[in-house]
């Protein structure tokens, strides 16, 4: 879902979703499992957050087909932050929203209830 982060003095398109925090695994070599099944420390998700945002900053302009994206990084999003902190919060608030729903999914996973029941074995008649 596309949303709005408001940062560096203009309102910009934001998503973070599972390619979002792929591209946090492989452009920055962040471990997204461990996050998603809660092994960060506080610590580790506010040095991890800037990351979040920036991946989500790119993810945004790209699938609203902004032709001139800006060029986005970690040092960026960290100056913005300290010269807003109100903007980490309203950042946190939506990074939480997509990793959520990365754990929510591989919960649904795992749900052996909504799994594809093996076939018996046994012969059925037909007709």
């Amino acid at each position: 879902m596309i949303h709005t982060l408001k940062i560096g003095g203009k309102t910009r398109p934001f998503v973070f979703g599972f390619y979002a925090m792929l591209s946090c695994e492989e452009e920055f070599g962040l471990d997204i499992s461990a996050i998603a099944d809660g092994k960060f420390t506080a610590m580790e998700w506010i040095k991890s957050l800037p990351v979040f945002v920036c991946a989500g900053l790119r993810q945004g302009e790209y699938i609203n087909g902004v032709t001139e994206p800006d060029n986005y990084d970690p040092n960026i999003i960290r100056a913005w932050m300290d010269s807003d902190p109100e903007v980490m919060g309203a950042a946190t608030a939506l990074c939480t929203k997509g990793l959520e729903s990365l754990s929510k999914t591989g919960e649904e996973a795992k749900d052996d209830s909504t799994a594809k029941k093996k076939p018996s074995g046994k012969m059925q008649r037909v007709g």
